[in-house]
């Protein structure tokens, strides 16, 4: 929404209230904390804590009310808060410019005692800005443990009855983006074991805060994931300066974070934090530290279920990943063909065997592949292409036959002018009734087997098909007009009446008459006001019906 017209994306009512609470002057205390960024308190039942941010074209970015409305995107508090932005110089004014004189400005004119002052009683009665002040100004000590209050105090303006709707989620991550901000400072100070401290602290609140929260809108997770972004940078910049002592206490501390509980629940997480510490991992003890961890998850992950599969993945991908940089090419080769049975480690072996041109070696691969594989249908129709691509290596025509008629019948059109290609055109007619009679049958014959008998000009069929799918013609409709006019327009008559039949509300009419208006372009003006005329004497109790129907 933009601030100029933001009322023709709000429901009226609420468009109404809210600006009934601007004039009113509910909107009180309206602050720039930083630019395009506001916050106020908008008097209701009680009193409402409201942000909004806005960009240099005061596009609304985002908005957010601690109030428990919850009927529709955007409550009369926010409305409110629009109006008063939209409105900064008075409207009450007689025409000068009243624009009130920023924080800045004010601040900036108080003496450096006064200043100290109105700074301690302030943060006295608000404890979120002592905390913020402590985070950015006091010692590491103080900076971790207001972080977490930080933190937790923003989680609690946001609860609701002891949960986090979709609507606070962005109030209740906001402590944790404020640390986000702290570890950019650490991480330009090059001070990283304090950026890794911070940044354990917001996963570690964030991860819990899901626990009681609506995050459908993807506010925590994304603050989750720019966290770890933070730390991957903190630590691939803390290789340069770091001494072994202090990567070896950031290993530990990242390892006994991962031992977290919440983490278990969260092994995606987990893992990216053990694989931070490979960048360390030159040195010996690190390694050390790290593989132990490693193989004691590895044994504890003994079941069968899909996160142990998980977990056992993501360890062999780390270790892998750690022979790769500190081994020879020989050792992670071997550890590679010694878990073929992982797709992932399949896929490397197949590709630097295409690498170096052992095609039967892929195939053979392929081949095990497809039948370990077996229950998993996507993963056998992976082996299969790569073993087409070795047989066009091979220049195996035979099999590329065979093959690529499967995997096209399977689905994958990428085949069909692959085949083409391989087959003479006294041969190509006889193959090409095979694949479209095939493709009937098998599921397809709404986007592959379409898809074929338009490019190959088979209007007969065609036409078959979009008598058993009406629904279709005002797509296909091109593609049959020119020989098969009569039919066209039948189909369409059947498709308007049966969209009719089905429709009771003004949206529903609305996709009627558009269906009208190409009817018309593709069978002329006096056809579709024959519908038209059918359609208002059928359905003339309807009078939004009548009503779209006399705007085409």
């Amino acid at each position: 929404m933009h601030l100029n017209n933001f009322e023709e994306s709000i429901h009226d009512t609420i468009v109404s209230r809210g600006k009934e609470y601007y004039e009113w002057q509910h909107v009180n205390n309206i602050n720039e904390i930083r630019p395009g960024h506001f916050t106020a308190i908008v008097r209701g039942s009680e009193d409402y804590h409201v942000e909004v941010k806005l960009d240099e074209e005061e596009n609304i970015l985002h908005f957010s009310c601690n109030c428990p409305y919850d009927f529709s995107d955007i409550c009369k508090h926010e409305t409110a808060m629009f109006f008063a932005l939209r409105n900064r110089q008075s409207p009450f004014s007689s025409g000068k410019d009243t624009k009130e004189p920023t924080l800045h400005d004010i601040l900036q004119d108080l003496p450096k005692q006064k200043l100290m002052q109105v700074l301690v009683e302030y943060a006295g009665r608000n404890p979120e800005m002592e905390k913020e002040l402590r985070l950015n100004y006091g010692p590491e000590k103080s900076g971790i443990s207001a972080s977490e209050e930080l933190i937790q105090q923003y989680i609690q303006r946001a609860e609701v009855d002891g949960f986090v709707n979709w609507r606070n989620a962005h109030l209740a991550v906001t402590g944790a983006e404020l640390v986000l901000e702290k570890m950019d400072e650490k991480i330009d100070d090059e001070e990283t074991k304090m950026a890794v401290l911070l940044g354990e602290v917001i996963l570690a609140e964030m991860i819990d805060l899901l626990q009681y929260c609506d995050d459908s809108g993807g506010d925590v997770g994304m603050v989750i994931e720019k966290t770890l972004d933070k730390i991957d940078i903190a630590i691939f910049r803390g290789e340069e300066f770091l001494s072994d002592l202090e990567k070896r206490e950031i290993v530990q501390q990242l390892i006994e974070t991962s031992r977290q509980n919440r983490f278990k629940e969260w092994s995606e997480w987990r893992f990216a934090l053990l694989q931070f510490c490979i960048s360390f991992c030159d040195i010996s003890d690190c390694r050390k530290i790290l593989e132990e961890e490693l193989e004691t998850i590895f044994a504890e992950s003994n079941s069968d279920s899909r996160s142990a599969s998980y977990d056992r993945k993501q360890i062999k991908r780390i270790q892998l990943e750690l022979m790769e940089q500190f081994d020879t090419v020989e050792k992670w080769y071997a550890f590679l063909e010694s878990n073929i049975d992982s797709p992932e480690f399949r896929k490397r072996v197949i590709q630097d065997n295409f690498e170096q041109a052992n095609y039967e070696k892929v195939i053979e691969l392929c081949f095990d592949g497809e039948k370990r594989d077996k229950q998993y249908p996507g993963l056998v129709s992976q082996w299969q292409e790569y073993r087409y691509q070795a047989y066009e290596a091979l220049h195996d025509e035979t099999n590329q036959k065979s093959l690529g008629m499967s995997l096209l019948l399977k689905g994958y059109y990428d085949y069909f002018p692959k085949l083409k290609q391989l087959y003479s055109e006294d041969e190509w007619p006889q193959v090409l009734e095979y694949i479209t009679d095939n493709l009937k049958q098998t599921g397809f014959s709404g986007n592959i087997y379409v898809r074929i008998l338009k490019e190959e000009g088979l209007t007969d069929k065609l036409l078959t098909y979009c008598l058993n799918n009406p629904e279709t013609i005002d797509l296909l409709y091109p593609h049959l007009i020119e020989k098969h006019s009569e039919h066209v327009t039948e189909i369409f008559k059947v498709y308007i009446n049966s969209m009719a039949k089905r429709s009771s509300n003004r949206k529903a009419y609305r996709n009627v008459c558009m269906v009208i208006k190409t009817f018309r372009k593709a069978c002329g003006q006096e056809q579709a006001s024959t519908v038209i005329k059918d359609l208002e004497n059928k359905y003339y109790r309807r009078p939004a019906f009548l009503d779209e129907l006399a705007k085409v």
